[in-house]
């Protein structure tokens, strides 16, 4: 496609240069070829810019940002805001990789609905062992949503991945900046807050990969992080009461099963620390007494009995290759070769 909107891609990095070639070899590949790719570089201080600079010597649409010091993922996140300058913009993170008509599709279907401000595409979630965990987005039927039904089938669907999804900088306008204070779910927070508010439109297939649990966050900034998102459903007035109180209940009910399923987690690596304060938080905060005492049991069970741990490890990584192979039969063969090339 030699004409239409430039779309910003914003690929913030950190010190996982491999990783990050990867993410620009797929934006460079996009049939779609009005872009420009800003590179924002997090003080890494070691290969990136070599790999950034091989880059833009290959294709002048590569920009390449260095942070002056480390501002944290979030900050760096954020400050990618400022390059959303052209009509259509896009976030990369640097362990994750497109389907070569991800941009040409989203932009297709922004075509096609004008009053949507942004387009999702379905994105396959993967590991680090190349098992396939889940296929974000494959509860969300194609076509347009507006608001607020487009809020409420995310309640029920699913939140939106943004790795697949291409807005326009319009929705800026809308919502404004990225919230800090929900920074450990801050694409969340922002998707709610735009479905909310805005017409988006759903394309029919994966777009994207993305790797799961690339970097693990502290379970108590996960908790403040989502409750603070919660409160920012429950204020909303752009939403109506009714449908602040479903929110607010249906993410509270989500956020027990983040603290669960982190708990156990954490038991399993032998993070005990982490384990039992997401046992308490279970206990104390959010009446669950039976799921603490699961977590544990497994951090007890786990806790420096290192043959044990592995053969837990074993069987997880059995139970993610049975479930992987299922949901790789739901693919289409493009969104297969996807799968096969985000394996690390």
């Amino acid at each position: 496609m030699s004409d239409g909107p430039v779309i910003t891609t914003i690929l913030p990095t950190y010190r996982r240069p491999a990783l990050l070639a990867r993410a620009i070899a797929s934006v460079r590949s996009q049939t779609y070829r009005r872009f420009r790719l800003c590179v924002l570089d997090n003080a890494s201080g070691d290969q990136t810019r070599n790999v950034v600079e091989s880059a833009r010597a290959a294709d002048s649409r590569v920009e390449y940002y260095e942070q002056p010091r480390n501002l944290g993922a979030f900050e760096n996140f954020r400050a990618g805001l400022q390059q959303a300058r052209t009509p259509l913009f896009h976030f990369l993170s640097d362990d994750d990789i497109l389907m070569p008509d991800l941009y040409e599709m989203a932009v297709g279907e922004l075509d096609r609905h004008a009053e949507a401000l942004f387009a999702v595409s379905r994105v396959l979630q993967v590991d680090a062992q190349g098992n396939l965990l889940n296929l974000d987005g494959w509860a969300w039927s194609p076509g347009l949503y507006r608001p607020p039904a487009g809020f409420s089938q995310l309640l029920r669907a699913g939140h939106i991945t943004w790795t697949g999804t291409v807005f326009r900088r319009e929705v800026l306008d809308q919502v404004g900046d990225f919230d800090a204070q929900a920074w450990a779910v801050f694409d969340l927070d922002f998707a709610l807050r735009l479905t909310a508010r805005t017409a988006f439109v759903v394309c029919k297939r994966a777009g994207a990969t993305y790797l799961s649990g690339a970097r693990e966050v502290a379970i108590d900034n996960i908790v403040e992080s989502w409750e603070k998102m919660t409160r920012n459903v429950a204020a909303d007035p752009a939403l109506p009461p009714a449908l602040r109180l479903e929110a607010e209940k249906v993410l509270t009910q989500r956020l027990v099963g983040l603290v669960y399923r982190t708990g156990r987690a954490a038991a399993r690596k032998g993070r005990s620390d982490q384990a039992m304060r997401a046992a308490r938080l279970l206990r104390e905060k959010y009446a669950r007494p039976g799921a603490a005492l699961l977590i544990e049991a497994a951090a007890a069970a786990c806790r420096g009995v290192l043959p044990l741990r592995s053969g837990l490890g074993l069987l997880l990584s059995g139970y993610r290759r049975i479930h992987s192979q299922q949901l790789r039969r739901r693919l289409d063969p493009a969104e297969r070769r996807l799968f096969e090339s985000s394996r690390v």
